[in-house]
């Protein structure tokens, strides 16, 4: 599957967005999806994560937020960097509808742009909550899971997670037991789109 693609005498990248809800199986969708089409990852968590092991693992989650708005500020300029070079890549994050797209519209100008949203019921968010705050899902602790569920329920109601208003092909996915489509069917999908 190609990459990237000539236009005239610039090449355009693919950008690939993986978002949804937080435990949409988002990051686990797009670990998978780079090692198939070989391209680079970034993830807001992995910055965040980062922030956490350089500056502490936050005590409450107004502090937790700051380092989220930092780790997004980070990923769109990794992410920038990317593209104004012709480099495809993965960008995952819990893109918010109504605030993402100032930051993700002049990426997508500049790339062959597609966007994969992960989505499951709030029962199954709360389901998997419950396994990372008990520790199944190997969680860094500086994300304080314990106290994000209910204002992850206020935000679905909000629709913060629903497709973000972007002039690119969106995919859902229903990612409750495994990915509807499926996986090789994703991989098409977005081969079809770039």
């Amino acid at each position: 599957m190609a990459r990237q693609r000539d236009v005239g005498s610039r090449i355009v990248p693919r950008l690939v967005l993986v978002g949804g809800a937080p435990a949409s199986g988002k990051t686990t969708l797009a670990e998978q999806l780079a090692e198939e089409l070989s391209l680079p990852l970034v993830t807001k968590d992995l910055l965040k994560e980062a922030l956490f092991d350089s500056l502490g693992v936050p005590a409450d989650r107004e502090r937790s937020a700051e380092l989220s708005r930092a780790a997004y500020t980070v990923l769109y300029r990794i992410a920038s960097r990317l593209v104004r070079s012709g480099t495809s890549l993965i960008l995952e994050a819990n893109f918010h509808r109504g605030r993402s797209e100032v930051e993700l519209l002049p990426l997508v100008q500049r790339s062959s742009a597609v966007m994969l949203l992960c989505e499951t019921s709030l029962e199954e968010l709360r389901r998997r909550y419950q396994a990372r705050i008990r520790g199944a899902a190997n969680r860094h602790p500086g994300h304080l899971d314990d106290t994000y569920q209910d204002a992850l329920a206020e935000q679905l109601r909000d629709g913060l997670y629903e497709p973000l208003d972007l002039p690119i092909p969106t995919l859902r996915i229903d990612t409750t037991n495994g990915y509807q489509p499926e996986f090789d069917a994703i991989v098409r999908w977005i081969g079809e789109r770039g």
